[in-house]
């Protein structure tokens, strides 16, 4: 059984204020990222889905999209870090190779 069906397994849908939907996104951190493309594929190839399965794939396209923000904003901040210092470098640089040299 794929992990992802068992974290969701349990998980009601109402307004009783219900922890179930909350604590299933936390633990759909730790489902491999092959299961959660699995259901992508599934989402794009059958016609009609059992609800069970309509929301697995509604957890997986959720997890997937956090994951892909995440390392969005982990791209944009490491590239920001690295042209930083590759400027600062660049300044240093130019400014050793304009010092006049003395004898």
């Amino acid at each position: 059984m794929m992990k992802i069906t068992q974290i969701t397994k349990g998980v009601r849908f109402d307004m009783s204020g219900s922890d179930s939907v909350e604590q299933a996104l936390k633990d759909m951190r730790s489902v491999p990222e092959h299961e959660l493309h699995f259901y992508m594929v599934l989402r794009d190839t059958l016609q009609a889905t059992a609800q069970e399965t309509r929301q697995i794939i509604a957890f997986a396209q959720f997890e997937l999209d956090r994951r892909t923000a995440s390392r969005t904003r982990w791209l944009a901040f490491s590239t920001t870090i690295l042209s930083s210092l590759l400027a600062l470098g660049g300044v240093a640089l130019g400014a050793y190779l304009a010092a006049p040299i003395s004898n």
